[in-house]
Parts: C-alpha cells; sequence; structure tokens
C-alpha cells in the first residue's frame, strides 16, 4: 500500500513540475498585467499537488508522463471465476500446466549490485524513507512554530471586531482556519494601522489564508521537488501583490505611497513569521513596491480575450492526457447461425444464446495480417511484394542484420523476404510469419520468448542485450497467425490450436520472485480462430464464439475481477464474433517512425468484445468508475477502470 502511494505521489510530482513550468513561462507574459491573474494560474499547480484523482481528456495538453520504478508486486493466490454458464471455474495463478508449475521459480534472489533495475528499485526504496522522514520533519517544526506563536498571542489585547494588538512589534498576520483572527503591532499609527488592516481583512475575503495553508501543505508533501519550492515563493509574491492591488483600488490609488511606507515600515521588522502563514510584510517587498507603483500609472486591465485564454489553461492543465479511441480498420467476421428456411433471427442485446454449440464463426486470417506496425523505438513494414523493411533500434540485432548496434537506423532496412505478417514487442524483440506458415524471431532473447534457453534466469531477462538474437530464427512451422506479449509470444496453428511461450506473468514487467517460464511451446486451447496481443494479457476467440483470456489483469482489463494475473485462459464471453485487446487497429497510421511523436499504440489495457448482435463491449482502462493505481512498464499511474464489459459506444 505504502509503495502503490509512494509511487502515486511520484507521478503527481512530476505532472505538477511541467504545470508549474507551464505557469511560470505564462506568467512572465504576463508581468504587465493585474496579479489576480497570476495569481489564479497557481491554483491548477495547487490542485495537481495535492488531488490524486485525475480527469482523463482529449483536451489536455500535458504529456503522457508516467513514472517507472521496480516497485515489487506479489502474484495473487488461486481464485474462483464464475463462468457464464453459471459454473465455477478454479483457476490456480501458479500453474499454467503441470510442466508449466515444474519450471515456476519462487526462490530467485539477484544480487543488487549486479542489476541496474534493482539498483534503481532500492534508491526508490531509499527515497522513500528519505521523503517520509523529511515530511515528518517539516510538518513538526511548523507545529511547533505554530504553538510557539500560539503561546506568544495569548496575551493579544482585542481591538475591534477579529483584529487583536500585539505589544511586540511583528508583522501583522492572520491566525487560524475557521475562526481567523489579525494580530497586528499596537505601535502602528492609526493611519498605517487602518491599511494593514483592509490588506489583512481582504486576504480572509478571498480566502488567502486557506490557500496558503493547503499550499504549505503541498510543499511539505512534495519538499523533494525544487520546483515546488519556487512555486511556493511565486505563488506567495503573486498572492500579496494581488491583495495589495485589490486594496488600492478599493481605497483609490492615492493612498499607493502610504500604503507603500507601511511595507517598508513592516518589512524593517526582524521578528519575522514563519512562511506557512498569512502575514503582511511578506513576499518581494521591493517587487510589491513596483507594483504599486505601475498601478498608480493605470495599468491596463485584462481584456476578455486574454481572461478567457487563461481559463481554457486552466482546464487543460488540470487534466491528464487520454488515448484516442481508434476505428475498426479490419473485415467483418461472418457468423454461421442454423435457422429454418424463411425464419428470422432475432437477438436482444443482452440476451444469450442457450446453446453455444450452434453458433459456428468463421473469419479470413488474412485479413488481420500486421503489415505496419512499431512504435517510436522500432516500426516494420510490409511492402506489396512481400519484403520486410524495419527502422529505428538494433541494441538487440531487432533488424535482422547479423548484428547489434547502438545507432538509430532512420532509413528502413531489409529484414526478410516473402513475409505476410509482422509483429514486435516493446521489449525489443519481434516475430515475423512468412508464406509458408513459419514464423520467425529476432531481437531481445532474455525472456525466452525466442526459445533459446531450458531454465529462467535474472541475468539475461535483465540485461536482453547481452543474450539476444541477431538473425532470424525458426520458432515454430503450420502457423496460421501469432502476437507478441510483453515478455511471450501466442501462436494459432493451422489446426485451431494455441500455443504460447516465453515469460508468463512477471506482473507487467516488475521485479518479482513469483512467475513462469516457457521455455518451448505449450498447448493451451483449441478450436480457437484468432489470438490477439496487447502489453501484457492475450485473448482468443474460438469457434464456438467464446472468449478466452489471460495475462497481467490489473486493470481488469482480462474481463475477471479480484486478481491482477491470470495465469490459465478463462472464458470471460460468449455469442462473440471478434475481439481485441488494447487497440482495435492491427496497423499503424504512421509511416514514417518520427510520426509517433513518443506515443505507444499498445498503451491501453483493455479488452473489446464484438457480440453476434454488433454490439460492442469493453472492460479495462478508461471504462467504468473504478478508481485504481495500476502497474505498467511506464510507471505507475491512476486509472477509471473495469472488468465487467460495458457495452462500448
Amino acid at each position: 500500500m505504502f509503495n502503490q502511494f509512494f509511487s502515486q505521489l511520484l507521478s503527481m510530482s512530476i505532472t505538477s513540475s511541467f504545470i508549474i513550468l507551464i505557469v511560470i513561462m505564462v506568467r512572465f507574459f504576463l508581468k504587465k498585467y493585474p496579479k489576480h491573474i497570476s495569481y489564479m494560474l497557481w491554483s491548477v499547480v495547487l490542485f495537481r499537488l495535492l488531488c490524486p484523482i485525475s480527469v482523463p481528456s482529449m483536451f489536455s495538453i500535458l504529456p503522457d508522463m508516467k513514472v517507472k520504478d521496480y516497485l515489487e508486486v506479489k502474484m495473487e493466490e488461486p481464485f474462483i471465476v464464475p463462468d457464464l454458464s453459471g459454473e465455477e471455474m478454479t483457476v490456480q495463478t501458479s500453474d499454467f500446466t503441470d510442466s508449466i508449475q515444474q519450471n515456476c521459480r519462487t526462490d530467485n534472489k539477484i544480487p543488487f549490485n549486479e542489476k541496474k533495475e534493482l539498483l534503481s528499485a532500492g534508491i526508490l526504496e531509499f527515497c522513500k524513507y528519505i521523503w517520509f522522514f523529511g515530511m515528518g520533519i517539516m510538518l513538526l517544526f511548523s507545529w511547533g512554530s505554530y504553538l510557539n506563536i500560539k503561546k506568544k498571542v495569548a496575551v493579544a489585547v482585542p481591538f475591534t471586531g477579529n483584529v487583536y494588538l500585539l505589544d511586540e512589534f511583528v508583522n501583522p498576520f492572520v491566525l487560524g482556519i475557521l475562526h481567523t483572527r489579525i494580530y497586528i503591532p499596537n505601535s502602528l499609527d492609526s493611519k498605517n494601522r487602518q491599511l494593514v488592516i483592509h490588506h489583512e481583512k481582504t486576504h480572509i475575503r478571498r480566502f488567502d489564508h486557506i490557500s496558503k495553508f493547503l499550499y504549505f501543505i503541498a510543499l511539505c508533501i512534495h519538499w523533494m521537488n525544487p520546483l515546488v519550492w519556487i512555486s511556493f515563493i511565486l505563488f506567495c509574491n503573486d498572492m500579496e501583490m494581488s491583495c495589495d492591488e485589490s486594496v488600492v483600488r478599493k481605497l483609490g490609488v492615492s493612498v499607493a505611497p502610504d500604503y507603500a511606507s507601511a511595507l517598508l515600515l513592516i518589512a524593517q521588522s526582524e521578528n519575522k513569521l514563519r512562511k506557512s502563514f498569512v502575514a503582511f510584510g511578506e513576499g518581494d517587498i521591493k517587487a510589491r513596491i513596483k507594483n504599486l507603483v505601475s498601478l498608480r500609472k493605470e495599468k491596463k486591465r485584462a481584456p476578455i480575450i486574454l481572461v478567457i485564454g487563461i481559463v481554457a489553461l486552466l482546464i487543460t492543465l488540470a487534466l491528464i492526457p487520454r488515448g484516442e479511441k481508434q476505428s475498426n480498420t479490419v473485415a467483418e467476421p461472418s457468423i454461421d447461425l442454423p435457422q429454418e428456411s424463411g425464419e428470422s433471427i432475432i437477438l436482444e442485446r443482452n440476451d444469450a444464446i442457450e446453446e453455444t454449440e450452434s453458433l459456428r464463426v468463421s473469419l479470413s486470417i488474412e485479413d488481420y495480417y500486421s503489415t505496419n506496425i512499431g512504435d517510436p523505438s522500432n516500426l516494420y513494414y510490409i511492402d506489396d511484394s512481400g519484403v520486410l523493411w524495419g527502422c529505428g533500434r538494433n541494441n538487440c540485432g531487432q533488424l535482422c542484420q547479423g548484428s547489434q548496434d547502438y545507432d538509430f537506423h532512420s532509413d528502413m532496412v531489409k529484414m526478410a523476404e516473402k513475409v505476410v505478417h509482422v509483429d514486435y514487442s516493446q521489449r525489443d524483440f519481434m516475430i515475423y510469419l512468412t508464406e509458408d506458415n513459419k514464423l520467425y524471431g529476432v531481437g531481445n532473447a532474455g525472456s525466452g520468448a525466442l526459445q533459446q534457453y531450458d531454465s529462467f534466469d535474472w541475468n539475461k531477462y535483465l540485461n536482453g542485450e547481452k543474450y539476444s538474437v541477431n538473425e532470424p530464427f525458426l520458432l515454430m512451422e503450420n502457423v496460421l497467425y501469432a502476437k507478441c506479449g510483453r515478455d511471450d509470444v501466442v501462436a494459432l496453428k493451422k489446426d485451431g490450436t494455441v500455443w504460447t511461450w516465453g515469460t508468463i506473468s512477471i506482473n507487467g514487467g516488475y521485479l518479482s520472485s513469483d512467475f513462469c517460464f516457457i521455455s518451448s511451446p505449450e498447448k493451451i486451447l483449441e478450436n480457437a480462430i484468432l489470438v490477439t496481443g496487447g502489453w501484457f494479457s492475450h485473448a482468443a476467440l474460438l469457434q464456438d464464439g467464446t472468449v478466452w483470456t489471460w495475462g497481467y489483469n490489473s486493470a481488469g482489463n482480462c474481463g475477471v475481477s479480484g486478481v491482477e494475473v491470470v495465469n490459465k485462459p478463462v472464458k470471460v464471453a460468449e455469442n462473440a464474433v471478434m475481439v481485441w485487446t488494447g487497440s482495435m487497429e492491427y496497423n499503424s497510421h504512421c509511416k514514417n517512425i518520427g510520426e509517433f511523436l513518443g506515443v505507444y499504440p499498445r498503451q491501453l489495457n483493455n479488452t473489446i468484445i464484438q457480440k453476434v448482435d454488433g454490439t460492442m463491449w469493453m472492460c479495462g482502462e478508461n471504462v467504468g468508475t473504478e478508481e485504481k493505481v495500476i502497474h505498467g512498464a511506464e510507471g505507475n499511474y491512476v486509472i477509471t477502470c473495469s472488468s465487467e464489459f460495458l457495452q462500448y459506444q
């Protein structure tokens, strides 16, 4: 629980850092405008620093940043999954088949100084406790300061209303959240006293004392982020200057010289208050006086279009990026349903066909071949002559050149001939299928996806660049179709059987001592017509219209609730004619690797099903209303999700 909290905190801090930089830049261009506009901008920073709930939107202008860490995620115990027929299915997370269970490793320990990933994990673990210790020190110190000030103001004499006088010469300040009091030094003359009281009452009326208190709490929480310290100082400056402007405009610009004199008088006090309180003499006094001078010169008001632009900016900064819906660009499958002559079939949207044996789904597998696919690391393309081309990284030899290097190959290089289908993994290996139904693989072999090892080895897994296959390696024959997971491969053979191999259930790419390793292809399903692959989960569509899923299930993307890893295929739907995992597209729109701009096509954790009546149903990320932290290869982040299939609009 603490790991998830700290990871989410890092994500919030990084997102807030981008917003702070944007606000600082916009603030620079608003120097000639009233400071209440700049002050308003800090509200979105405060929101992002304190609020763990994010609203995804395509209108967000923030980069899709996620924190990468290596916090350990434990596998779940065996669980019971009800299937759609009403019977219960027991799924053991420790086995896939009997032979897989023999290869499950639970006692692998990695020397800390030999693995850079574990070093990162150790550093992150150390930072957790440093952060917690530092936050505790700040909060304790602030609480001590508060108690000390409460003790000093106990002798204050009531003046008028909620205003109290102190014999000690201090900065006038506001104390309290709900029952606020204003404390001012008794030595102030009548004119300065009234100006100070107007200033502090303006703070209270605008709830500045609450805003500053919340910002100080945010500073304590994110104390390790230097940008938060900078933002707190600028926030205080903008708050004080906007309050100065409000007071001077209310009393008349003629009071500006006297107001500036009061600022200089208070600034001479050596008894400064802690920054967690709203005080008259806080902020950059020189900048506040210069701002008052410019106010006397009738600083121009902000035009309406500027105010509208600032509001729009606040809204877009408060949102987080969300991937756009992918369109279905593949051919529709055909459905064979027995029916008597002259009778039409009427299917209600939520009704199940009682006898699923009567449903027979067929499709043309060629319509689902990938011929143009990739991400910012690599792009693979099959031309009309069946020649496979590739570009991008070659650190694991994934460009089939018989060697590996650390150059970025912007131009396409020829990889193979007579190729009909290609797929890739974010772990730097790729697979391709030839016309004679032979499946080849090349690249990072550390996960066992290229069938190079009899047993799992952490050293190979973590240092795949040292254990790569640089030339095409024959993985399987008589293959009709195949897809990559992150660390595994799933293949559909011509006889309808589904096979898989590689590293299974590695907890979304996080280091763990609990996992399963399949060194050679294992049969897991029969009578299938299509298999899919996403980041970590797979799905298979069988001839009888049932859908089976397995893999990493952090977002409920396998259609199963209460478990993070589904190691054994589970039936999650009936009466289906199509299934997708992640994206609904099989080919990328990007023809040049530079067009990706940092967007990974299969970053969403979803399973999407099309029923016989044409309706679409989805589970996983950005579905439903459940809020949770999920663990992806790119880091931890908060999403809304559902393990229940909901109708997709």
